[in-house]
């Protein structure tokens, strides 16, 4: 790729989306991240390096990476279950004491958020959340996982205390099973819960706020932490208590460039005084802090 001019990574990704844009195959892209032209294609690849930078020049313009179109917006994204817990209650009163800021809610029920906007603060769970090139991680919360059912359910089944009492429910998982290597807490993973009870039933959702609601029905029984279950007031309890899970890691993603600005500054602020008088409402606090990430 040097004699493209341009780096690697770059020139993979430009090619990508050159071919996304204009509906046609010029390049040969192995997984491996080879590339083989083909002999339409050797007139750009002549010119790639002034192609992207024309391209990266109309990308940062639309506020993607680089710069915002005005400096008083702001988005704030995440799942419905963190926006509904953490934040809903609380909003009027932000939006009252900042009258010039032009703030979007978006909600994102994934993991991946790929084409996040440079003015956006995003919070999810990330397997991959070192820093790069364009985002900071921010640690927000730890959510450590218990197994929950509805009452109507509990009635219905019966106590749900050991792994045989497991036999013959239905179980809900959000997204897709874990592999069998995933260790999913001190003495159980999702795999020791399936393998021990061979005819419980296995429900996938594609949506937490929705495998919350089947749960709430009797349905199935799904894994969720404490603090979300009390924070959208659920009507569940928690069975299997020997269950333990695995603490689900919850950052703030922000660009690096955006991160030192006075609105970002101010919003990130109330993102973590939501969050802490969030869980003072029940009962609960955390030790993660902010304050190495605020100027002031």
């Amino acid at each position: 790729m040097h004699k493209l001019g341009v780096q690697r990574t770059t020139a993979l990704t430009s090619l990508r989306r050159l071919q996304a844009k204009i509906g046609l195959t010029l390049f040969d892209i192995s997984k491996a991240g080879n590339v083989r032209s083909r002999p339409e294609a050797e007139h750009i690849l002549a010119n790639f390096s002034q192609i992207v930078g024309a391209y990266d020049h109309m990308y940062s313009t639309l506020g993607m990476h680089y710069k915002t179109e005005s400096p008083s917006e702001v988005i704030l994204s995440s799942t419905q279950t963190i926006l509904e817990g953490f934040f809903a209650p609380y909003i009027a009163d932000f939006y009252n004491k900042t009258p010039d800021l032009d703030l979007s809610i978006s909600q994102i029920d994934s993991f991946f958020h790929i084409d996040q906007r440079y003015n956006e603060i995003f919070l999810c769970s990330w397997l991959d959340n070192e820093t790069n090139e364009y985002f900071d991680y921010i640690p927000f919360y730890n959510f450590k996982q218990k197994l929950w059912a509805s009452p109507k359910l509990i009635e219905k089944t019966g106590p749900i205390k050991i792994l045989d009492d497991l036999k013959g429910k239905t179980l809900m998982f959000f997204n897709s099973p874990l592999p069998k290597v995933a260790k999913y807490g001190k003495k159980y993973s999702k795999y020791d819960l399936l393998k021990a009870t061979e005819k419980t039933r296995v429900i996938n959702v594609y949506g937490p706020r929705i495998m919350d609601v089947l749960a709430e029905q009797g349905l199935g029984i799904i894994s969720a932490s404490e603090e979300t279950l009390r924070l959208t007031n659920l009507n569940l309890v928690q069975v299997l208590p020997d269950f333990e899970g695995d603490e689900i890691d919850f950052y703030v993603r922000v660009n690096k460039n955006f991160l030192p600005s006075k609105t970002c500054q101010e919003l990130l602020k109330w993102v973590f005084e939501s969050r802490d008088h969030a869980l003072a409402k029940i009962g609960m606090s955390t030790n993660i802090k902010l304050k190495d990430h605020v100027r002031g």
